[in-house]
């Protein structure tokens, strides 16, 4: 049986270079490397995903699409926010018939709440603030889901759902390679794990959170979103504890 590995792609999280590292890690992508309807730039190096599937997740089409492919392993991106609908039910019963491994790309939620403003031509500040302020709450949101998700309706897959860190491909690289390796049970060879490390531009780290001025930060924390990011990047296990945590750093 086709071994299928599914990212989900939180906004800005890092999903495009770990597409790009499985695909150094002789994984077979199902998905282009570029977007016609979003900036190259936002990801020079390929976005590597298929929009319909981002989006809409596994339809019927895309289904066959990854059943007809010739790879023993693939890999295809799918965002977060999709699969907590209603009704992708059925799309959940198919990955847990697959026995796939999902691999959920984490970072801290300010930086990509910044940087998911390179998609978007902002009137005011004012705006820009909602959509940042939004974004940092649906993020606990989400993640909450995706736990009550993982815990009570596929079970199966929660031993084989991961966080992969792009905090940690900019910072301990070789550490982020063999984190995706372990997680997605790859035999790889040493050439290909160093590709995959020398795939990784520290240039393209353009939005770190250290850098944000103090009261940004301040009102950042204050959310509560970054309680939950720390959970996910910490914890072995993350899923019970962000199920069993208050939203917005409530009691």
């Amino acid at each position: 049986m086709k071994k299928l590995i599914v990212v989900l792609a939180h906004p800005r999280t890092g999903s495009s270079l770990l597409m790009q590292t499985l695909r150094f890690l002789n994984v077979g992508i199902l998905g282009r490397f570029e977007r016609e309807d979003l900036p190259q730039q936002a990801n020079p190096k390929g976005y590597y995903e298929d929009r319909e599937i981002l989006g809409k997740g596994l339809t019927d089409w895309a289904i066959e699409r990854i059943e007809q492919d010739h790879n023993e392993i693939l890999a295809v991106k799918i965002a977060l926010t999709g699969m907590m609908r209603d009704d992708r039910s059925h799309q959940w019963q198919y990955l847990r018939k697959k026995r796939a491994t999902i691999l959920v790309t984490i970072r801290p939620p300010l930086e990509s709440a910044v940087s998911r403003m390179v998609f978007t031509n902002l009137p005011d500040e004012i705006t820009r603030f909602k959509l940042i302020t939004t974004f940092l709450r649906n993020y606990q949101l989400q993640y909450k889901a995706l736990s009550k998700k993982l815990l009570t309706e596929v079970t199966e897959l929660l031993p084989k759902t991961f966080t992969i860190n792009y905090h940690t491909a900019q910072h301990i690289p070789d550490k982020y390679i063999q984190s995706i390796i372990d997680s997605a049970g790859l035999t790889v060879s040493k050439s290909q794990v160093k590709d995959a490390i020398n795939n990784i531009d520290p240039k393209l780290y353009r939005y770190n959170q250290d850098s944000f001025e103090n009261n940004v930060k301040e009102w950042h924390r204050k959310i509560g979103s970054e309680s939950y990011y720390n959970i996910l990047s910490t914890q072995k296990n993350p899923w019970q504890i962000i199920n069993d945590s208050p939203l917005y750093g409530t009691s």
